[in-house]
């Protein structure tokens, strides 16, 4: 081992990985140097390094919730006037909702529109509109009939902040009322045309329609039912496996579905608006619709979820439907408690426990969005 004073030439090593660097220095016979009587070698830790991926999720978050909001004040601008006529408070209960989530009462539809003492007013409020898509249903149903302007601004808030919907809250979702025929011949089109392949055309688009439109398999049965469907198209079997995860959801690896240079993942519920798909539009050229193409078959796939009967146009019909159903099923559980287990079993799993971390059916309905 030498000594850092009696060496003229040394080398130094280097470990380099993706949260240290290690170092060692010797002499030109790989012998480790010495520096004031210790070994001249070492290592530095530091934190790993953040890809874009994260920055691009949170920026993406960021740019949802501001057009969340944007749309929200614009919504407001247009009601101002008539709502501060009949009540001038209505807006800021609303805005300060949010202050506390442990206060329940406040994010509740009646308690923007009467005042803490006005319970039978609430309770009749209630029970005509036990839920959102109460409201929306009768304003549908009465359009004839003078409305408070308050319970205008609900439906209409309830619409504008999740898009029409609670169950995709987060998603880039939109009907274009363009045949769902036309967007999968689109599709069809750019195989046919890249890939030099023939596509039997009326068997492709009824496995997507037959596929999507079917409530009583789940997704990952869909994704295996057209995996099946399209086995003969081996060429472009990757190709489409990714295809099909796009239209039913999942994540995509547009590399493969479109032979791009690079990586780029993404979900068709978060949208296309990130920058991180300005490559794909740019090598798709001529085919650069294709990207909203498949936000079309996606979102016609979500609404064959939403409305099973292609004659009903109206979301708020089908939720109450779902609604009811969902009591009268609760009804004829709690009744089998009641006949096979007796009250205090019943009480025991369908009321509030003191503990909130007990398993029972008060604590689970609250983990869902019902």
């Amino acid at each position: 081992m030498s000594n850092m004073k009696n060496v003229n030439d040394y080398f130094i090593g280097l470990d380099i990985g993706t949260a240290s660097v290690g170092w060692a220095v010797t002499n030109t016979h790989l012998d480790l140097i010495k520096k004031k009587g210790r070994n001249f070698w070492g290592s530095r830790l530091f934190d790993s390094g953040q890809t874009a991926e994260n920055r691009r999720f949170y920026r993406s978050s960021r740019r949802r919730y501001q057009r969340r909001r944007q749309r929200i004040e614009l919504l407001q601008s247009l009601f101002e006037k008539e709502i501060e006529d009949v009540d001038q408070k209505f807006f800021k209960k609303m805005n300060k909702s949010w202050v506390s989530n442990q206060d329940e009462t406040r994010k509740k539809p009646a308690d923007f529109i009467f005042e803490p003492h006005q319970n039978k007013e609430k309770e009749s409020y209630y029970r005509q509109f036990p839920s959102i898509w109460h409201l929306r249903r009768h304003l549908i149903e009465s359009q004839d009939e003078k409305i408070d302007i308050r319970y205008l601004y609900l439906a209409f808030h309830h619409m504008i902040k999740y898009r029409g919907n609670f169950l995709y809250t987060d998603a880039e979702f939109q009907q274009t009322g363009v045949a769902i025929e036309s967007q999968i011949d689109r599709f069809i089109e750019y195989l046919e045309e890249n890939y030099e392949i023939s596509i039997d055309r009326n068997n492709f688009v009824t496995a997507i329609k037959d596929t999507l439109s079917d409530n009583n398999i789940t997704t990952a049965e869909k994704r295996d039912r057209l995996k099946e469907s399209f086995k003969n198209y081996k060429l472009i079997s990757k190709q489409l496996n990714q295809f099909i995860n796009a239209i039913l959801g999942y994540n995509i690896n547009f590399k493969t579905l479109f032979l791009l240079d690079e990586e780029v993942k993404g979900y068709v519920k978060d949208g296309f608006e990130d920058e991180k798909f300005i490559p794909v539009l740019e090598h798709l050229g001529t085919y650069d619709d294709l990207l909203e193409v498949i936000s079309n078959i996606y979102s016609w796939g979500i609404l064959r979820k939403l409305l099973p009967n292609e004659n009903n146009h109206f979301i708020s019909l089908e939720m109450v439907k779902r609604y009811e159903e969902y009591g009268q099923d609760l009804l004829e559980l709690k009744q089998l408690f009641q006949e096979y287990l007796g009250s205090k079993e019943k009480n025991a799993f369908f009321r509030r426990p003191q503990n909130p971390k007990a398993k029972n059916y008060y604590n689970y309905n609250l983990s869902k969005k019902m």
